[in-house]
């Protein structure tokens, strides 16, 4: 099954079925109020939880959806830096789409 990070928060996955956008979370078990109970259950102090977000039906459809979702995580305060931003993504978006790709497909992940 397909388990790959496109950044530290957004994971491609998949299972028999679907591919998935998960969301990371990191948990620290630690802050909450009955760590002491938890701990005795055997919780771990930390913990990773990927929780789905989309259900795309395909890779490229995954990749657009990352795509539309970093642009609005963006901190840009002009069209300039938002041009900038679009292009970073866009430029590392096409990279993980040649790499999961076969070759003789010419699509490209645009948000245009």
């Amino acid at each position: 099954m397909v388990n790959i990070p496109i950044t530290e928060r957004y994971y491609l996955r998949s299972d028999a079925h679907q591919f998935i956008i998960a969301i990371r979370t990191d948990i620290d078990n630690t802050a909450k109020e009955n760590w002491t109970e938890l701990q005795a259950k055997g919780k771990p102090p930390h913990e990773t939880v990927y929780t789905p977000h989309k259900y795309p039906g395909s890779i490229d459809h995954a990749l657009r959806i990352i795509v539309q979702l970093l642009l609005r995580e963006s901190d840009a305060e002009s069209w300039e830096e938002l041009r900038g931003d679009v292009a970073r993504i866009e430029r590392k978006m096409d990279a993980i789409h040649d790499a999961l790709t076969p070759s003789n497909m010419n699509s490209r992940v645009t948000t245009k």
